[in-house]
Order: C-alpha cells, then sequence, then structure tokens
C-alpha cells in the first residue's frame, strides 16, 4: 500500500513539475492580450512586413489571452519586450522612410540631379535597406529589451547617417551657383 501512494505522490509531482513556474495573472493577461492585439494592429497599419499568419501578430485577444494563461510571467514579459522591440523597429523604418521620400521629391522638384539608392523614389526600396539593417537579428537571451535597444541603436545611427547626408545634398543644391 505505501508503495502505491509513493509512485501516485511521485507521479503527481512529475505532472506539477511541467506546468510553468507561475503562470501569468488575469491582470497580467488582460494587459497582455490588448497590447498584443494593438501592436498586431500596428503591424498591419506600418506594413512592416512580418509574417501576419504568426500567431503573434493575430489581432484576436482571446488567442494572445490563452498563450498568456498557459505561459510563465517571464515568457509573458519577453513575448511583450520582443513584440514591442519589433513594432519600434518597423516605426523608426517607416519614418526614416518619409523623410527619405521626401529628400528624393526635393531632390526631383529642385532639379539637384542627385542619383542612386538614397534618391530612388520608390519606399518599399528605402524601407527595405532598413529593416535589412537588423541583419536578420531577433532579441533573445536574458534581457530581451535591452536587445531590441541594441538593434534600434544600430538602425538609428546608420538612417541618421542617410539622412544627415540627404539634408547635407539638398542644402548644396539650393545654394545659388555663380552663372
Amino acid at each position: 500500500m505505501h508503495l502505491a501512494v509513493g509512485l501516485a505522490v511521485a507521479a503527481t509531482a512529475l505532472l506539477f513539475s511541467r506546468v510553468p513556474a507561475q503562470s501569468a495573472s488575469a491582470a497580467i493577461c488582460d494587459t497582455y492580450a490588448k497590447e498584443s492585439a494593438s501592436k498586431a494592429q500596428g503591424v498591419r497599419d506600418f506594413a512592416c512586413g512580418y509574417d501576419l499568419k504568426d500567431p503573434r501578430w493575430t489581432t484576436n485577444r482571446k488567442s494572445h489571452a490563452s498563450w498568456c494563461r498557459a505561459s510563465s510571467e517571464k515568457a509573458v514579459a519577453d513575448e511583450t519586450a520582443r513584440r514591442r522591440g519589433e513594432i519600434n523597429i518597423c516605426e523608426e523604418c517607416r519614418a526614416y522612410v518619409r523623410f527619405a521620400m521626401e529628400s528624393a521629391a526635393e531632390n526631383s522638384k529642385l532639379k539637384c540631379g542627385f542619383s542612386g539608392p538614397r534618391w530612388d523614389a520608390k519606399a518599399s526600396d528605402h524601407f527595405g535597406w532598413c529593416m535589412a539593417l537588423r541583419g536578420g537579428e531577433g532579441a533573445a537571451g536574458a534581457d530581451v529589451a535591452a536587445g531590441y535597444k541594441t538593434i534600434s541603436d544600430k538602425i538609428e545611427k546608420s538612417t541618421h547617417a542617410e539622412t544627415l547626408e540627404r539634408i547635407t545634398q539638398i542644402a548644396a543644391c539650393k545654394i545659388p551657383r555663380p552663372k
């Protein structure tokens, strides 16, 4: 009899050892589901190019809440940081594209004659270049938020250099030349 009780206790312990350390609370999951669905809509609005069939980018709150309830608080925090990082990168690239397109239009309007990829009039080319700066990187490890900050800093540094070069070239084009 003692052997049967011991086996039952061991089986129960094994079963519960596979449950996440501490499942996320209902309040955390409610906030997570709202933000996740909102960010998924943002990915659509900004046309980020992420795989919209990936469950991470569903706009269905119930799906996000269900995943959250089955996950640990750490997994939820990591996924929140990852999603925020990915949409921030997309937003940064869309802002860069707006300026690149304004510069390309000004180049054309002023008849500056600048050419090459920097002066391309296709927004998709500028966006693709910016998003490629990630180098296929995704933040992982102990501090997902810090990982995305590093990727974001890399994109910001590169896009600022491009933007500064455009500003400089357009300003030089605006200076009247002696005839």
